[in-house]
């Protein structure tokens, strides 16, 4: 004689609402010290789903949720968080706007590994994935460029892996100034002043 197998109730998935990932999201946060991902697991409070769950239904629209959207980009819009898929398009007015904010607090132009890393008021951006959207040509830019060649280029900044050529007249037209300057010729010891007007020359 064959047993039937006792059914299981299977209670549909409850609603969910925005607001209420929102909430779960901040106490995630709170106790963790950290954002939640697809893979933080079982949501604490609420033993019944777990965060892969709440990020497939904000993709497929399931479960009284609009869909079109994810866990990432809720962060995104919500709160705020740097979304590595949904990054936005960067521009030249947008990098030189940032290297002119950099230069007015600390007095110099940026480099790749220049610090503070992150660049202020620019949603998680850093100086090091600038340049690599520069050379690479991502996120909107045309690529073959370089955080050095768009300073040297709009802000006359000196880049030392890409020098003018040098000239003998030029040099001789320094060489000049300087003497009606000062009453000498150029010598050795005066080998780390800047020449006025060389953009950066010694």
């Amino acid at each position: 004689m064959r047993l039937r197998r006792k059914r299981k109730n299977h209670w549909p998935p409850l609603e969910l609402f925005e607001d209420q990932i929102l909430g779960w999201i901040d106490a995630y946060r709170a106790l963790k010290g950290s954002w939640p991902t697809w893979r933080s697991g079982v949501i604490h409070g609420n033993w019944s789903d777990k965060w892969s769950a709440i990020n497939n239904a904000l993709q497929k629209g399931s479960r009284g949720l609009p869909g079109g959207s994810s866990l990432p980009r809720l962060l995104a819009a919500k709160r705020g968080v740097r979304n590595r898929k949904g990054l936005l398009h960067l521009t030249i007015a947008h990098i030189l706007r940032w290297a002119d904010a950099f230069r007015k607090s600390t007095g110099n132009w940026p480099h790749h590994k220049s610090k503070p890393r992150i660049i202020p008021g620019s949603n998680g951006e850093t100086w090091l994935a600038v340049d690599c959207a520069l050379r690479a040509g991502t996120r909107g830019l045309p690529g073959g460029s370089s955080l050095p060649r768009v300073l040297a280029k709009y802000r006359k900044v000196r880049n030392s892996r890409d020098l003018p050529q040098l000239t003998v007249p030029m040099i001789l037209a320094w060489a000049d100034a300087f003497h009606a300057r000062t009453g000498e010729w150029p010598k050795q010891k005066h080998w780390r002043e800047e020449i006025p007007g060389s953009n950066g020359e010694t």
